[in-house]
């Protein structure tokens, strides 16, 4: 039915709202509470949760999208750089994988959750050749390369995510075929060159990281607001208007609706970079909030659906999945921020599933069952499989067990008489929210 316009005010106001989205913008940026493999080194990212605690907090707010990536990459040169808490908006780029400490792999991957993250270019392509189809050469790899080389995390206060530049910044060569130990001729550090004006200048300012960020989120730039509206389309529809989130390149299919994708991006930034202005923009339309029964008039033209002459359907990913059980239990906490949960090994803890403590190393099974995305790099979307372990889950786990006996116990409060009706009603309440038919009641109560 059409969504009222106070319902969908009343669900972007709410604290979860940071919890929902929060944990898509996670897949982006490849968030962990570990290092990955170590040898004898310390696996932990003891504050990481704080990096997942300012995004979340960012998205409640309504922080302008521009500033949400500027503070990512150089929110020690914005205002607020004395806050521990804006400060860690830079686990964007400190709690990547860290590849026995290599720092070439550690700068490589830093590019990658950049230019795929927030440009929709695979730019990492050129650390060894120019890119095969895009216009990124090698040179364009090194001038950030060198912006990354050129800063420093720092192990002292005020927050143990935040990187810094270095007193001395780096000038960059080319490592011919990758190899550190042949370099080439020198480049400076600069933006990507197709993205650049032909007379841009270099960046001069320490790293370069600040005019990076403010290269990136820029109005004029033509990739950074059609990328985050295909985001969010796609989580919205379950498919973006350009098949490949990530990579907006040059042989990547076009846009299914370019036209619409142009009016949702100059609306985004005419409206001060709003992520909530354009989700409430997309769900309050009619194309959005069609049903999702079948059109054979429409399936012979557009089989796949890529026109949406009706809603796609769409499934619940793990973390909605999990708190849904502890919800219509009783036993969802609903506490903002804190540190990870293990919810692996404690079955019965109701903390929200993007909580979960991830091990870079060792994602648990339960994880990989569900689709969640891989924390070892940046995932432009989650895959869907059907396993027959996602329907053991369901009938053995001691998690569902215990929330549905949780369940049954909250139907107590509505009678515990002969009369089975109340009880009944009460459980098709919570769990499917809507009122039995008569005939449910009957079979429920024949089973019981």
């Amino acid at each position: 039915g059409q969504l009222k316009s106070e319902y969908i005010d009343r669900l972007l106001a709410s604290e979860q709202f940071g919890e929902r989205w929060g944990r898509y913008w996670l897949d982006v940026a490849g968030y962990a509470d570990t290092k990955g493999y170590m040898f004898t080194e310390d696996r932990e990212y003891p504050d990481a949760w704080r990096f997942r605690e300012w995004v979340i907090r960012s998205l409640n707010s309504d922080m302008p999208y521009d500033e949400f990536l500027k503070r990512q990459l150089a929110a020690d040169r914005l205002p607020g750089s004395d806050d521990p808490a804006q400060l860690a908006a830079m686990g964007y780029l400190t709690l990547g994988r860290r590849f026995l400490n290599n720092p070439h792999d550690i700068i490589d991957d830093r590019i990658d959750v950049v230019t795929r993250g927030m440009l929709g270019l695979t730019a990492t392509c050129a650390r060894c050749h120019d890119h095969k189809f895009d216009p990124i050469p090698t040179a364009d790899y090194y001038a950030l390369y060198g912006i990354f080389a050129s800063s420093e995390e720092p192990k002292n206060e005020p927050s143990p995510l935040r990187m810094v530049d270095r007193a001395q910044p780096v000038n960059p060569v080319i490592f011919l075929r990758g190899s550190p130990g042949n370099p080439g001729d020198a480049v400076p550090r600069r933006f990507l060159t197709a993205l650049s004006k032909p007379d841009a200048a270099d960046y001069k300012d320490g790293s370069g990281r600040l005019e990076l960020a403010n290269s990136i989120a820029e109005r004029n730039n033509p990739l950074t607001g059609r990328v985050a509206v295909n985001r969010i389309w796609m989580h919205l529809f379950g498919r973006g208007l350009v098949d490949s989130p990530s990579d907006f390149g040059v042989r990547t299919d076009a846009p299914t609706h370019p036209e619409l994708l142009d009016y949702l991006t100059l609306a985004f930034m005419d409206h001060n970079w709003s992520q909530k202005f354009l989700i409430r923009e997309i769900v309050s339309s009619k194309t959005w909030q069609q049903q999702s029964d079948r059109r054979p008039d429409a399936e012979s033209a557009d089989p796949e659906n890529r026109l949406l002459a009706r809603m796609n359907r769409t499934r619940l990913d793990f973390e909605s999945q999990r708190d849904a059980f502890l919800a219509v239990s009783g036993r969802l906490n609903l506490s903002i921020g804190g540190p990870s949960s293990d919810i692996n090994t404690d079955a019965d803890s109701g903390r929200r599933t993007i909580y979960a403590r991830i091990d870079r190393q060792n994602l648990p099974g339960l994880f990989r069952t569900f689709d969640l995305a891989s924390p070892d790099a940046h995932a432009a979307m989650r895959f869907q499989t059907t396993v027959p372990q996602q329907a053991l889950f369901q009938l053995n786990s001691p998690f569902v067990m215990n929330r549905s006996v949780d369940a049954a116990e909250l139907t107590k409060l509505a009678g515990n008489t002969d009369d089975l009706t109340p009880r009944i009603r009460q459980m098709f309440q919570t769990i499917l929210q809507r009122e039995p038919e008569l005939s449910e009641v009957t079979v429920a109560a024949g089973f019981i």
